[in-house]
């Protein structure tokens, strides 16, 4: 049995809802839960950052083609006239230096026997020379001579450094230049030679390029 407003019997009906106030802003609604964004099931993992190459101990430009004036870009091949006037200033030094030590070594010997004071003479010339030449190409590919005019000798292969084996192997180049028919042509071969190498730098692995 109901009572008069239809609610169950010993039950009060619910108050009905207060209507708003003139000029009061309406309830808020509360806004319904939004789904997450749908991802694409074909979209891959996002891309890994690039790996820069490993630095390398030969100049980055020497792998390019050579070309008629230098074995890359930027770079070239030492003149002729600079490659003479350095090796000449070289020997000039060198010459010195044997001199000098020559002298001293006469004079310590007595300076009585021809023949000893050329064996000194051309000892110290030997000595002086294998510690001239192959220290300085070794230790920043230039001689005082070469320093000079501006030229440098670097690897025939990658530009890289001269060390100790290719500075030994050109200076023993140095000595085969010459004894073959009695003429310099393993001095000449920078004329024929595309690179402008001697028999040296051929012997040695070497280049000569301006500095």
């Amino acid at each position: 049995m109901t009572d008069p407003i239809g609610s169950p019997t010993g039950e009060p009906a619910p108050p009905a809802p207060a209507a708003p106030e003139p000029g009061s802003p309406p309830p808020a609604v509360p806004a319904a839960p939004t789904a997450p964004p749908a991802t694409s099931a074909a979209a891959g993992p996002p891309p890994s950052t690039p790996i820069p190459p490993a630095a390398s101990s030969a100049p980055a430009y020497w792998p390019s083609a050579p070309g008629p004036e230098g074995p890359a870009p930027g770079v070239f091949f030492a003149g002729y006239g600079a490659r003479i006037l350095g090796y000449i200033v070289d020997v000039i030094i060198v010459s010195v230096v044997v001199g000098l030590l020559s002298f001293v070594g006469i004079l310590f010997s007595g300076g009585n026997n021809s023949g000893l004071i050329f064996t000194i003479m051309i000892g110290f010339s030997i000595l002086v020379s294998v510690l001239y030449f192959p220290f300085f190409w070794q230790r920043d590919g230039q001689t005082p001579g070469m320093q000079m005019f501006g030229i440098r000798v670097v690897r025939d292969q990658d530009g890289g450094p001269v060390d100790w084996l290719h500075a030994i192997l050109r200076f023993i180049g140095y000595g085969i230049n010459s004894i073959v028919f009695g003429l310099p042509l393993g001095w000449l071969w920078v004329f024929v030679d595309k690179r402008r190498r001697g028999w040296m730098d051929l012997i040695g692995g070497t280049i000569v390029i301006k500095a």
